[in-house]
């Protein structure tokens, strides 16, 4: 038991580190090629803002929705052993 929770954590800390290297990685490249195609940083700042602004002002809400209104049996189940 305690090797499959050991693997378990371990996916998951590598899935973590790949999303957030991934992120990194986007904001850099992108960051690069508005700059290389002409745009000003107050430009390049201002999208880059209003990216992430819009992405945390969905996020939330989308995410009380799904599970409002999309709970599955599972959920249920893992509601009343806690």
């Amino acid at each position: 038991m305690e090797t499959s929770i050991k693997k378990i954590k371990h996916a998951y800390f590598m899935i973590n580190i790949s999303y957030t290297s991934s992120l990194a990685i986007f904001g850099a490249i992108f960051y690069l090629y508005l700059q290389q195609l002409g745009f000003s940083f107050l430009h390049i700042n201002l999208f880059g803002g209003t990216f992430w602004l819009v992405n945390f002002l969905t996020e939330l809400p989308a995410g009380v929705f799904s599970d409002c209104y999309f709970q599955t049996r599972d959920d249920s189940i893992t509601k009343n052993l806690a």
